[in-house]
């Protein structure tokens, strides 16, 4: 999840900087109860050819804005645009999976206003994120390549 925290409570996103954003990728938010974000061609966002489900918030709307991704790759693409989705919108990212839980991007948040800094790690580039993002997975895949290997006939 992507949301802005102030004071230790939810703020909203800094709309002017996500209209900028969009617009300079050709994007736009499909409008209506939708959150989908789509291309000048009305074609959901992919990453490297791949249909996403990252949502972003209606601009338009009353309520805070927030987004989020439910199925995330970890392509560098993919990790690039969360990284500056981020950073134009003033987001942090909420790992529900955790380890860590939050990951403050481009010090867009002071310490105050966290909630556990035990479980928060700061990513000042696009690398940094994705190592902090894709570094449970690839321990997941050297694990299960260890396995794998083990029970390899000899």
């Amino acid at each position: 999840m992507f949301i802005r925290i102030k004071d230790g409570q939810q703020a909203d996103a800094n709309r002017d900087n996500l209209r900028e954003f969009l617009a300079s990728r050709g994007l736009h938010i499909a409008g209506g109860n939708s959150d989908s974000i789509l291309d000048a061609d009305n074609k959901p966002l992919t990453f490297d050819g791949y249909w996403t489900d990252l949502t972003l918030d209606p601009l338009d709307q009353q309520d805070l804005v927030s987004g989020g991704i439910s199925h995330a790759t970890l392509s560098h693409e993919e990790c690039e645009f969360i990284y500056n989705l981020c950073v134009a919108g003033g987001f942090l990212v909420i790992n529900p999976q955790g380890g860590p839980t939050t990951i403050v991007i481009n010090h867009n948040h002071r310490e105050e206003d966290l909630f556990d800094l035990d479980d928060t790690l700061w990513a000042d580039s696009v690398d940094e994120f994705a190592q902090i993002v894709g570094a449970p997975f690839l321990d997941f895949q050297n694990w299960r390549d260890r396995v794998m290997q083990s029970q390899t006939p000899k």
